[in-house]
């Protein structure tokens, strides 16, 4: 059978199936203000109905189908983890889920065991001595989720597509934003005096000393963090966060940081590039830690 047969009969049954089932588009026009020609603002005729209508929740800065997503995402994940939990003789990822929810939700027990489990961690901060242990340190809590100064992190290559990139970013502040540690209004006052009294309190609850002196050092320590960071504004330009080295390379940026410690904290002994985002904050870095009391440090990585 010829090509063109062949195709004029899919056209055929295309055109039938089109006429017995209506297409519909993803476009949800009762969000539409009818009342604002597109014209005019497409914008508020597109939204103008759902802008008049939806109200934000009081949980929440703002709102829109991609954080409703995500509340339903979230919602999914709760019943079936509740599932997972009620499940009898379960196995499998079914009784570790479920095993997992249970213990985070019995709270009785977590009171009882306080900061016990997390002796093993403090014990290792506790046996810290040299600015290079810290570093590295800081490096084998990268690898449970604990933020310090150097991020570190594998994502693709954002010049060449087809290869994955491994990169060093600025971290290791508390508060949202940089200027939350320079801006003198209350705001921001406020939010520093916070940070203080915050870390005063879990080293309380914690039954760890000196308290109320580890919260002044660290909020300076991060002030000085801060005070290298790139703005918002200067991380937004791609081009100037991509700066790729050898990591044989690294000590002409930074000389004294041992990144060979880092990297193999982290799991990374083969590493033989990386993207240093942040290369002027991680020059600063270098000074900071050759002036910073490797006990201030220790009480930042308790905290």
């Amino acid at each position: 059978m010829p090509l063109r047969v062949v195709f004029s009969l899919l056209m055929v049954a295309l055109a039938t199936s089109l006429e017995a089932e209506e297409l519909r588009s993803g476009i949800s026009t009762e969000n539409f203000d009818r009342r604002v020609r597109p014209q005019d603002n497409l914008f508020g005729h597109v939204n103008g109905q759902w802008l008049q209508e939806t109200e934000i929740p009081a949980d929440k800065s703002d709102y829109g189908s991609f954080t409703q997503l995500s509340d339903e995402a979230i919602e999914n994940i709760h019943a079936i983890m509740q599932e997972a939990a009620a499940t009898e003789n379960a196995s499998g990822n079914v009784q570790r889920i479920g095993g997992f929810y249970r213990s985070f939700m019995n709270t009785e027990a977590i009171e009882e065991a306080g900061v016990a489990p997390l002796k093993p961690e403090l014990d290792a901060i506790d046996g810290l001595a040299t600015t290079e242990d810290v570093i590295r340190h800081f490096g084998v809590l990268q690898t449970v989720g604990v933020g310090g100064p150097i991020a570190f992190y594998v994502g693709t290559d954002a010049k060449s597509s087809k290869e994955h990139l491994a990169a060093v970013y600025q971290s290791g502040t508390s508060l949202p934003d940089r200027d939350y540690y320079f801006i003198d209004d209350d705001r921001y006052i406020e939010a520093r005096k916070a940070l203080r009294d915050y870390i005063a309190t879990l080293f309380e609850l914690a039954g760890l000393p000196g308290g109320e002196q580890a919260a002044g050092d660290i909020v300076e320590l991060e002030t000085k963090l801060a005070l290298f960071q790139w703005s918002r504004t200067k991380l937004r330009d791609a081009n100037l966060r991509y700066n790729k080295y050898a990591v044989g390379d690294l000590p002409e940026l930074t000389p004294s940081l041992p990144w060979g410690e880092f990297f193999t904290a982290v799991g990374a002994t083969d590493l033989a590039e990386v993207n240093v985002a942040t290369p002027s904050y991680f020059q600063a870095l270098e000074a900071i830690f050759t002036t910073t009391p490797v006990e201030t440090w220790k009480q930042y990585m308790r905290f």
